[in-house]
């Protein structure tokens, strides 16, 4: 999830969501990890965030999100699903990163 709204602090299903309003998605990804019934946190994920903001590819509610000029400061969240994760909602947030779009 990314947004260039700002960021916040946020409860969200059991953990904090760091993007403000309005948040936009990106692709479903997998994260490659080792298949059940083994639990061991083997899998990751990674987006080049440049290819996917130039592919269009968005998969928002409001599909023809504006493009993200260069020097606009973005900030991003992965938010997952885990189904050996000890939560009610079997959901993970990671911490959040900011950075500043390129050229």
């Amino acid at each position: 999830m990314y947004s260039t709204s700002g960021a916040q602090s946020l409860p969200f299903q059991g953990g904090v969501l760091c993007l403000a309003s309005p948040i936009r998605r990106g692709p479903v990804l997998d994260s490659g990890g080792s298949a059940a019934p083994a639990n061991d946190c083997t899998g990751s994920w990674s987006i080049d965030f440049n290819a996917f903001h130039a592919s269009w590819l968005h998969v928002d509610a409001v599909w023809s999100p504006p493009l993200i000029a260069p020097g606009t400061t973005v900030w991003a969240q992965w938010w997952g699903r885990d189904p050996g994760y000890p939560s009610a909602f079997a959901s993970v947030l990671t911490d959040a990163v900011e950075f500043v779009m390129e050229p």
